[in-house]
């Protein structure tokens, strides 16, 4: 077992983690809620890089809960303080974010999201968890 990270508000350190992802190179990927970003971390436990950021405009968060990585390196954010889900390329590079929505097309808060088969995510919303093809 290992410890990564320490907690700092700025450069590398970590503020609140609340989920974590191990996408398909090995790297770690860590939603850090206090800063409003994701820390990625290699297999080593050595910081890499950040993505995202406090704020409410494209690429930026209020705060995360939650990633995962798909097979094809993408990264699914959730945000319920904002209400988005985030996504992220094989870079780590703004791509988009949406609203989810229940059956009936109201928007939900996306509380957490995991992978499914198929480079799916599923999207926690409080009560039950809706599928979400990426």
């Amino acid at each position: 077992m290992r410890s990564i990270g320490s907690f700092a508000t700025e450069g590398s350190g970590l503020n609140s983690p609340r989920g974590l992802a191990l996408a398909p190179d090995g790297r770690l990927h860590v939603a850090d809620w206090g800063n409003a970003r994701v820390q990625v971390y290699n297999t080593n436990g050595e910081h890499q890089f950040a993505y995202g950021e406090y704020g409410t405009s494209e690429g930026q968060m209020l705060g995360p809960s939650s990633v995962v990585v798909d097979g094809q390196g993408r990264a699914c954010v959730s945000d319920p303080t904002s209400g988005f889900i985030h996504v992220f390329d094989t870079n780590s590079q703004f791509v988009g974010r949406f609203h989810p929505q229940d059956s009936s097309g109201r928007k939900v808060l996306p509380f957490r999201v995991r992978s499914a088969p198929g480079d799916q995510i599923y999207v926690w919303t409080g009560g039950h968890e809706l599928p979400t093809s990426n």
